[in-house]
């Protein structure tokens, strides 16, 4: 799932409104294979999505949510999905969209603890050893 329909499931999977969730639950289980995990994941950790909802819509999905999660409730940590990413062979735009939604969630919450200093965190991927560096912004 890229970026763009990853915003756009997970706006679904928040919606107030039930058939927008059950929506964006359908959009997740066909978008999601095991190179995109990752993908699947922080839909889920953004939208906070019910897992009732993910069980009576989704249940084979939700069956393999639950093999991924440590936890009963499906709360993703980024760990947890640092872990996924690591131990699972994924798609290299999944790997992008963990640092893009982690380097954006670090950066809020030391803003919100009143770290005045911060204006934004920057993490640096290196992708080869023979290329540069770049900044994922």
């Amino acid at each position: 799932m890229d970026k763009e329909k990853l915003k756009g499931v997970i706006k679904l999977l928040s919606a107030n409104d039930n058939e927008s969730v059950v929506l964006g639950i359908a959009t997740l289980e066909a978008c999601h294979t095991e190179t995109t995990m990752v993908s699947t994941l922080l839909a889920i950790k953004k939208s906070n999505v019910n897992k009732f909802v993910i069980e009576k819509n989704a249940p084979e999905l939700y069956k393999k949510l639950t093999g991924l999660s440590e936890r009963s409730d499906l709360k993703f940590t980024y760990k947890k999905i640092n872990d996924v990413l690591v131990n699972n062979k994924q798609e290299e735009d999944q790997a992008q969209l963990f640092i893009e939604y982690l380097d954006k969630d670090l950066t809020d919450s030391y803003k919100e603890l009143g770290y005045t200093f911060i204006d934004k965190i920057n993490v640096t991927i290196k992708q080869d050893t023979n290329e540069e560096c770049r900044n994922i912004s």
